[in-house]
């Protein structure tokens, strides 16, 4: 009779190990879907940051080119002014 309670309780502790593996198995595959989906979201989002990234870098270039040309602008209308003036000043010497 001892030998059967031993064998029973023998069962019963290796049925509640194996039920607590199964139990930290399923909670174990469950974190790694998690994990996998939080994966994704981050990739998803590292991409989306990159693209906008690049599209404010192009936006900046964008507006460094439109501020060199006006610059340029500015200063070939004050060299023609310059030289009008200098050709003004020089007709009028003459």
């Amino acid at each position: 009779m001892l030998a059967v309670q031993e064998e029973q309780l023998e069962q019963a502790v290796s049925n509640a190990a194996a039920e607590t593996d199964a139990k930290l198995m399923q909670e174990m595959q469950q974190r790694e879907e998690s994990l996998s989906n939080a994966l994704l979201e981050a990739r998803a989002s590292l991409g989306n940051m990159q693209r906008l990234h690049q599209a404010s870098q192009n936006q900046l270039f964008t507006i460094q080119s439109q501020t060199e040309e006006q610059e340029v602008s500015q200063c070939a209308a004050a060299c023609c002014m310059h030289h009008c003036y200098v050709l003004v000043v020089s007709w009028r010497l003459q």
